[in-house]
């Protein structure tokens, strides 16, 4: 049977039976552990290839070893060989884990589900040690698993320890190392020839003896003994070189400049090998390295034993350090660029895109870095800090004419909370360099530079509509062609003009955007689609077109998604929809759990500002505003120490902030949050603050004063609501009220809004209610009294009438907590200010100094001594005490 991937072996190979038997043992971890030359690789892939067991040789490559990265890689292989049934949360590839921290969880599921499976992991000498110990950790909870590996140095696979709870088994140079009979038989000679004891006296290294029978005049003659002699197995570095002293006089110059050039890259195919080598019988050339043991024929049949026209040649590790270092050493500076560009290019056609960077970044080639970024985007993202580390010696002023490079390491530094600043840094540095380059003539680089400007500018609190608009501009002026320029890129171009234009406060055309993100990866099978989905539903349900967000997050939910996407940042807008959508029903605790869903990303995502004011709206509906004021404050701050606070987020914030006010009765406060701004909206935050203080007259004032047809379907229900309860407690006549509540009952109804109804003032939906019910409007009567079961704003009613003297005692009162410092103020005696305080108490309806204060402060008769401001609008004074009156 054999497992999944093997690289297919040469004929010529000395069976060695007793390393096929340990390996094919039932340990569960086997560890190959030698130098280079000591035949690792090749004792494992003749195991590979004649178990019976299932499973899949794996290689990791050098970039390849980071958790997620490893992880991407093996589902993909997995997926590739149709290892995975449907469903498998491994389906998806390396998108599985684009979003999430440890991939170990989503790793356990999927292989769980394959029953027995055996992984044979060439070079993990490659594997970060966290990836070394989340394979260890998987051994231990998955008796169904097992690898074998091969490693050239010491790593966490073969610490003595690990004996104590896996079965292990390290096979190191002593195990490896030929015998007298395997040397003979591998030198076609006797046992006694003297050869066969100077290939044992220096450590018995399958590598050189192979290189042996391949060169007969080494074998055989003085020089060749004398070459052979001056080898110490034990080190790498000499081996190398005597590599080089015994095979060249073997080689002609065509075979050993056509090695020198292959072997600088990690895999070629043949045509790779015929442009790099200017050999046209390039595949003729490659049969004779893989005969001479320099290397294996990886292809893509369903056990790799041939090689196909998708079939690629895997240097081996002894031959590529020794060939590739001999080329630096021989070929120009010229030539080496050369060829590095053209195996980067063909990393970047074979999904390689860390490889063709790495080349890019050591040659100084920033086209082929920014193509490289272009195309493969989101697939370098898990690379994370091994990409950081690449750009860490270019300068500044480089990286600068690189915005989709900057804004790479923007990203990636982002995601991590420490380097947030950093992060920054990068994005202004990449809106700096996207707009110098502004005068592109390229339509696609001009689309993608403003939309990595517009991104830039959001995600570092600046506004970035102006950019994104220009963006939205030339994306409907693109040309077929054009498009196919940005490729994979576009759903995630649309995406991000569109979330640019969202929270820049132009909702209609974000909707445009993420509606043709939807399109575009429909159509070209992009993942990207799935985030334009989540983005409209959340969108929709935000702006209060519930009916509308029911059915995208409907569609969202019928797609298949990636592992962990749906509660990631690709999915973020999909549970926010999902919560608005559960709290218009009436189901916080489904509310909650939508938002909880997010937790390990509240503190980094971009989309922190529509998630508290979801959160505020929880708490409200649970009577809590005091808790909803302090989360305000809380998370504020810390956005704020995070410079991810934008004017328009503060904006939108300060309505959170002041509807969190009126909830806990201080209608001062809610109205300085307002500020002096006299949009649409803001009327619409008055308004309910003059209803809730009983002002009906100011409230309908201030509402017919606003444009409600211009305002989202959100704000338009509020409007609508606030009016017809204003007009129902003033009493109008009996059509202008009905008027007003057909009305309201008409933008309800189509938006499948209730919260609306619900942020009336109390008192004002009783009088609603009444209305209702004396105009037979049933419909509208019914949500109303659902309405009230929600009141989330109490109405502290009209505002006592005092008199001169009660009202400088008020004054006083929030200035003095004693009844004799109160008198000597007002230079009157302690008894007359007791009993004006008692008549004061009656008219307010309180017992003590505490409610008092609270009643005065909700009518604005006097300073409160704790209100809830904001520095500049979003700053809740509650954590700064009581202020002097």
């Amino acid at each position: 049977m054999g497992l999944v991937g093997v690289p297919r072996l040469p004929g010529a190979l000395l069976d060695r039976p007793r390393l096929e038997a340990v390996l094919e043992e039932d340990h569960a971890l086997a560890v190959l552990c030698a130098p280079a030359g000591m035949g690792k690789t090749v004792a494992m892939a003749q195991w590979a290839a004649r178990t019976s067991r299932r499973g899949l040789w794996l290689r990791v490559a050098d970039g390849g070893g980071s958790p997620i990265v490893f992880a991407g890689h093996l589902a993909l292989a997995l997926h590739d060989y149709g290892l995975l049934e449907p469903g498998n949360p491994l389906s998806a590839g390396p998108a599985a884990f684009q979003f999430v921290a440890d991939p170990w969880d989503t790793l356990r599921r999927g292989l769980a589900r394959l029953g027995e499976l055996a992984l044979a992991i060439d070079e993990s000498e490659y594997l970060e040690p966290d990836t070394v110990s989340g394979l260890i950790r998987l051994l231990g909870d998955l008796p169904s698993l097992s690898v074998r590996t091969t490693t050239r140095v010491a790593n966490g696979f073969v610490e003595p320890g690990l004996t104590i709870a896996l079965d292990v088994v390290v096979l190191r140079d002593d195990e490896l190392a030929l015998t007298r009979g395997e040397t003979a038989a591998l030198l076609h000679t006797s046992e006694d020839t003297p050869i066969v004891g100077d290939v044992l006296d220096h450590g018995g290294a399958p590598g050189l003896a192979r290189l042996l029978t391949f060169d007969e005049n080494a074998a055989g003659g003085r020089g060749g003994d004398r070459t052979l002699r001056e080898i110490d197995s034990s080190r790498v570095s000499e081996i190398v070189d005597s590599f080089l002293r015994i095979r060249r006089p073997s080689w002609d110059t065509q075979f050993t400049g056509f090695l020198e050039a292959i072997c600088l890259a990690d895999a070629v195919d043949v045509e790779l090998a015929a442009r790099l080598s200017g050999e046209a019988d390039a595949a003729v050339l490659l049969d004779r390295a893989e005969r001479e043991g320099l290397g294996q024929w990886r292809g893509h049949g369903s056990h790799g034993l041939r090689r196909d026209a998708a079939a690629v040649f895997e240097p081996s590790p002894f031959a590529r350090r020794a060939l590739s270092a001999s080329a630096r050493r021989n070929l120009s500076p010229g030539r080496l660029r050369e060829l590095n560009t053209l195996i980067a290019q063909w990393e970047l056609e074979s999904g390689q895109p860390f490889s063709a960077l790495r080349r890019a970044v050591e040659y100084r080639d920033w086209p082929l870095a920014t193509d490289t970024v272009r195309r493969f985007w989101n697939e370098l993202l898990p690379y994370g800090l091994r990409v950081t580390e690449l750009f860490r010696g270019v300068p500044l002023t480089v990286l600068g004419r690189l915005p989709l490079v900057t804004t790479l390491l923007a990203i990636i530094a982002n995601a991590r909370p420490d380097h947030r600043l950093r992060a920054i840094e990068y994005f202004l540095l990449a809106a700096y360099g996207s707009r110098q380059r502004s005068a592109t003539r390229d339509p696609a680089d001009r689309v993608l530079l403003r939309a990595i400007e517009s991104a830039a500018q959001r995600v570092s609190g600046r506004d970035g509509t102006k950019a994104a608009r220009e963006a939205f501009d030339t994306l409907g002026e693109l040309s077929p062609d054009d498009r196919l320029r940005l490729g994979r890129n576009e759903p995630s171009v649309w995406n991000q003009v569109g979330t640019s234009l969202l929270y820049g406060g132009d909702i209609p055309r974000a909707i445009v955007c993420f509606r043709q993100s939807v399109a575009v990866g429909d159509a070209g099978g992009y993942r990207a689609g799935l985030q334009g989905l989540a983005l409209l539903a959340g969108t929709y349900a935000l702006d209060g077109d519930i009916v509308q967000a029911h059915a995208v997050a409907g569609r969202a939910e019928e797609r298949e998604w990636p592992e962990r996407w749906k509660t990631g940042y690709p999915g973020s807008y999909l549970q926010l929809a999902h919560a608005v959508i559960a709290l218009e029903d009436g189901d916080l605790d489904a509310a909650d759990a939508h938002l909880h869903a997010l937790d390990e990303h509240r503190e980094t995502i971009e989309h922190w500002a529509p998630l508290l004011h979801v959160d505020v709206l929880i708490e409200l509906r649970r009577h809590r505003p005091d808790i909803a004021r302090e989360r305000i404050r809380s998370i504020v701050s810390a956005q704020r120490a995070r410079r991810a606070v934008s004017q328009f987020t503060s904006s939108r914030l300060r309505h959170t902030s002041a509807l969190a006010a009126v909830a806990a009765g201080d209608l001062a406060g809610a109205e300085r949050l307002l500020g002096r701004s006299e949009d649409a909206r803001t009327a619409v935050s008055r308004a309910r603050i003059a209803l809730a203080a009983g002002d009906a007259e100011r409230a309908l004032r201030l509402l017919n004063g606003a444009a409600a047809g211009q305002a989202s379907a959100r704000a338009r229900a509020e409007h609508l609501a606030l009016t017809a309860a204003a007009v129902a407690v003033l009493g109008h006549d009996d059509a202008h009220t009905r008027t007003a509540i057909e009305r309201a009952d008409a933008a309800l109804a189509e938006s499948g809004q209730m919260l609306a109804l619900a942020l009336v003032p109390d008192a004002a939906l009783s009088a609603l209610a009444a209305s209702a019910d004396r105009l037979n409007q049933r419909d509208f009567a019914q949500r109303v009294e659902r309405a009230r079961d929600w009141a989330m704003i109490g109405s502290p009613g009209a505002a006592p009438r005092l008199t001169a003297r009660e009202h400088a005692v008020a004054l006083e009162l929030g200035r003095h907590d004693g009844v004799a410092q109160i008198a000597a103020a007002l230079n009157v005696s302690p008894n007359t200010v007791k009993s004006q305080l008692r008549a004061l108490y009656r008219k307010l309806g309180v017992s003590s100094r505490a409610e008092a204060l609270r009643a005065l402060a909700a009518w604005g008769l006097v300073r409160p001594g704790v209100a809830g401001g904001l520095d500049d609008g979003l700053d809740d004074p509650v954590a700064r005490g009581p202020q002097e009156g």
